[in-house]
């Protein structure tokens, strides 16, 4: 699937980039597919024909490797050259013959399978269309529906999903987002929330933040700095009230004025920034980015000199990392709960003597081993 991806929009590359008017591309396109449909007339049109051909088992190993190479490279010269087509018959005869051709290893493995070649095929079609398409859903309702059978449910719900998730591991985007992503437009950017949007300013606040009194001397600030190799504190009067913002450059400024005994009242910061517990964490990050500074006091929104504790970009990088890692967490509780459900759904499908199917007119109980006519073929 993956490779069906890549073939295909490199082959709109090539054609892109040819220098000639883009009305003859097509024509270009269809004079290349015309050619190989010389000697392989099978990559011509649906392929339902072929399909049901390959469902039924009688095609040669070597006939099917060679046409799921070109029909993926016809399918991606004519879209590529700007012609008229779609993915999903395409996906549906690579699908198949892939299927088969898996069919025909199965059999040469295991000669004493009982499994029938069309089993395979029916799959293979469901997990091309899932992973291309990123539609695992749609594609096991469609063959489904096909077949009308529960036993071919277990399979193809497998099957389905991890194609899904390989192709999504490996590209991220479907056939069809590719398409938006090279003109620069992300609908996965849209879907998914920034952690920095929903985190508050709260979740990465530093409480036991040390401070400095206002009437401390500039030597007793800087030793605290050098001793905790923090770059700034904040200034608190004898109420402690929030009056400003001490930092190591301050302090280095005194000392070359020579104003070691001074106060630090004196060469404080008064214009300082700060930062509310329920504003998210991208604000007080474009607060940080506008004074280039590192670290922001964080008040009461109702009392903006009584100070709750302090804000640094180190917290705030924890606060994320946190964040991504209780995701992650929840992604895979979910993953591992949907195969649970998957595989309880196979084995009660499995020991289930015989299933019962809505009709479109009524309820018939049917052997799980018998399709319905739209695909003549046993299972």
């Amino acid at each position: 699937m993956v490779f069906f991806i890549k073939v295909l929009y490199k082959s709109e590359d090539i054609f892109n980039s040819l220098k000639i008017p883009e009305y003859i591309k097509p024509g270009v396109g269809g004079l290349i597919i015309g050619m190989t449909g010389l000697y392989f007339p099978q990559i011509f049109g649906v392929g339902y024909e072929f399909i049901e051909s390959a469902i039924d088992g009688g095609i040669e190993l070597k006939i099917i490797i060679i046409l799921v190479f070109l029909k993926i490279f016809a399918t991606s010269v004519t879209l590529g050259s700007g012609g008229s087509g779609g993915i999903f018959a395409p996906s549906l005869f690579i699908g198949a013959l892939l299927g088969e051709s898996f069919g025909h290893l199965v059999r040469l493995v295991l000669p004493s399978t009982e499994i029938p070649p069309g089993a395979f095929a029916l799959v293979g079609m469901a997990a091309v269309f899932a992973g291309t398409a990123q539609a695992p859903i749609s594609a096991i309702l469609l063959l489904f529906e096909m077949t009308g059978n529960y036993k071919i449910l277990p399979p193809l719900m497998v099957t389905c999903v991890i194609s899904a998730i390989l192709v999504r591991w490996m590209t991220r985007y479907s056939i069809y987002t590719m398409k938006l992503i090279r003109k620069g437009i992300d609908i996965n950017k849209y879907r998914e929330v920034n952690p920095m949007e929903t985190l508050t300013v709260s979740d990465a606040l530093i409480t036991n933040s040390i401070t400095v009194l206002q009437s401390a001397t500039v030597t007793s600030a800087g030793l605290m700095i050098k001793a905790t190799n923090h770059r700034g504190f904040p200034v608190l009067n004898v109420e402690g009230k929030l009056v400003g913002i001490v930092t190591r450059k301050d302090i280095n400024r005194a000392r070359s004025k020579g104003m070691l005994e001074e106060k630090v009242g004196l060469i404080m910061t008064r214009d300082i920034t700060v930062c509310f517990p329920d504003e998210n964490l991208k604000t007080a990050l474009h607060k940080m980015a506008e004074r280039n500074i590192g670290r922001i006091p964080v008040v009461k929104r109702n009392d903006k000199e009584h100070i709750i504790g302090l804000i640094t970009r180190k917290s705030i990088i924890s606060a994320y990392n946190r964040a991504l890692a209780e995701r992650n967490r929840l992604t895979i509780l979910t993953f591992t709960n949907g195969i649970f459900s998957t595989l309880l759904v196979c084995y009660y499908t499995i020991y289930t003597p015989r299933s019962i199917i809505l009709n479109k007119r009524h309820l018939q109980t049917i052997d799980p081993f018998v399709v319905s006519p739209t695909i003549h073929i046993f299972l």
